[in-house]
């Protein structure tokens, strides 16, 4: 690929807010969800990113769009709607443990949060031009806009990359899988038995890969049955596995994305999941799903990253110091919607 790679990411995108119980008065608010996670890391480390969701009108919505604009995520089609709420979900961070536990439910007033909700067919309207001009396409929910968004970008030649949470049995996920060129799933999440069986037809000549929650990951190649086992990369240090699969297929796409010619090729796709596992080895050393990128900038990551594949052995990824966190100050409820627009009253919901 001559030029560089466009990317368009789709799906769950949310407002994390994230609390630490040391301090649970304060929280700190990130865009987050597979697809907003995949977007944020993908346009830090320098490739022109397309997010695409549905909002809410109101204060978590402005607080997801600036978390993104800070990483230069373009955030055209992240729609905000009046009759929609912004999906929020807790992430209280781990102490004495390595993963953070999630909440649908603000921890302070008890009141359940909002849900991610799927996209409207004008919403798919207003995006259909610009997946026509990606080269890449990543979803991670089977929704009827997504599936027909992945079924364009993959008849204009775009890599199309799928990321299932869940194994729903219905012809939209089958119509998914068909769409993609790369499936990628957790061993966590989805029955990697029930999933090949259940659809060998569909997944025979696409890239599969099945990471294998901390001990590596394995891959078969499109039309081959052999499947090809990677050791996990040995972090230097473990504060918070969290958000290591959004790292892992970022790492993916930005390496196999950035290749001429034949991008699934063996010899393109073994370096690009060393590249992702290291890097998702980096980002367990902070907290917080991308709390790498509070300390980190994109090209110093790529640095360290790609400096440790060259000596291959655990590196210290960058201490924690000073980041770009900013508390919200003064509130009894980190997560309730009230509480946020008297915490922050240079917040707007225009």
């Amino acid at each position: 690929m001559s030029a560089p790679p466009r990317l368009f990411s789709a799906g769950l995108v949310t407002l994390d807010a994230i609390v630490d119980p040391a301090a649970p008065a304060t929280a700190i608010f990130r865009a987050g969800g597979t697809a907003g996670n995949v977007a944020a890391i993908m346009s830090g480390l320098g490739i022109e990113t397309w997010a695409f969701g549905r909002i809410g009108s109101d204060v978590a919505g402005v607080r997801l769009l600036r978390d993104m604009r800070r990483h230069s995520v373009r955030t055209r089609f992240v729609r905000a709607r009046k009759e929609t709420q912004t999906p929020t979900i807790v992430e209280v961070l781990p102490h004495g443990r390595t993963r953070s536990a999630f909440r649908f439910f603000c921890t302070s007033c008890r009141r359940r949060l909002p849900r991610a909700y799927p996209p409207s067919q004008s919403d798919l309207r207003a995006a259909s031009q610009m997946i026509k001009r990606s080269d890449v396409f990543f979803f991670d929910r089977p929704w009827k806009a997504l599936v027909e968004f992945a079924e364009t970008a993959a008849t204009r030649g775009a890599l199309v990359m799928f990321e299932p949470a869940s194994h729903p049995r219905s012809p939209l996920f089958a119509r998914a899988l068909s769409a993609a060129s790369v499936i990628k799933f957790s061993r966590d999440r989805v029955a990697r038995a029930e999933l090949l069986t259940g659809h060998a037809a569909a997944l025979a000549d696409k890239l599969v890969l099945e990471t294998l929650d901390g001990n590596g990951v394995r891959f078969r190649m499109p039309k081959r049955s052999v499947w090809h086992r990677r050791e996990p990369f040995t972090a230097a240090r473990i504060l918070d596995t969290t958000g290591a699969g959004d790292w892992f297929s970022a790492g993916l796409l930005y390496q196999v994305a950035r290749r001429a010619g034949s991008r699934l090729a063996f010899a393109n796709v073994k370096p690009a999941v060393d590249f992702a596992q290291m890097l998702a080895a980096a980002s367990i050393g902070f907290r917080g799903a991308r709390g790498y990128q509070d300390y980190c900038s994109g090209p110093k990551i790529l640095s360290l990253v790609e400096g440790i594949g060259m000596v291959g052995k655990p590196t210290p990824l960058g201490e924690e110091g000073e980041s770009s966190i900013e508390p919200a100050e003064g509130t009894d409820c980190p997560v309730c919607l009230r509480t946020l627009v008297q915490s922050d009253p240079g917040a707007s919901t225009n």
